[in-house]
């Protein structure tokens, strides 16, 4: 039977896995942006140039905000399991629920800024928009779509966590 130290171990290390994926790919975009710069000279490309750089860098923060805040999360729960024969997993429960709900609303902003970057680039095709407009729009769809997807894989993470800490006190 799996101890409440082995799944939250399980979960934290997930997460800090997830926080590092997330600045690989930040720097992977910033790259991309590099080589965009270093290749391709029209208006579109600067817009895109100038969206996925400062995105890119807040991505980073937050992968590195991420990983330190499990880790610290980590060590903390584990700390008071072991320092408390009679410790209370319901701390822990409320904390992810109440995560799992701000990752919720996190994620409909996120959903709200990807509808507004694909109207935005529709209208700059429809030439409505400067092509540097359209170029933000793209950038911004691009990092509201790991965004999304990112947030998605922690809500479930989370939930799964939820579940097996549930299982684990009804049967104890």
């Amino acid at each position: 039977m799996r101890t409440y130290k082995e799944i939250i171990n399980e979960h934290y290390v997930a997460e800090k896995k997830s926080a590092l994926s997330l600045v690989g790919i930040a720097i992977l975009m910033m790259v991309i942006a590099g080589i965009i710069y270093l290749t391709v000279k029209a208006s579109v490309t600067y817009g895109i140039i100038y969206g996925l750089l400062p995105l890119s860098v807040i991505q980073i923060l937050a992968g590195i905000f991420v990983f330190i805040k499990a880790n610290l999360r980590q060590k903390i729960i584990i700390k008071k399991i072991e320092g408390q024969p009679n410790f209370k997993i319901e701390t822990e429960l409320k904390r992810t629920s109440a995560e799992v709900k701000r990752l919720r609303v996190t994620r409909k902003i996120q959903e709200t800024a990807f509808v507004i970057a694909l109207v935005v680039i529709c209208l700059g095709m429809a030439k409505l928009i400067n092509p540097i407009g359209m170029g933000l729009a793209m950038a911004l769809l691009l990092q509201a779509g790991v965004m999304i997807a990112f947030d998605l894989f922690a809500v479930r993470r989370a939930e799964e966590y939820l579940r097996r800490i549930h299982k684990l006190a009804s049967k104890n």
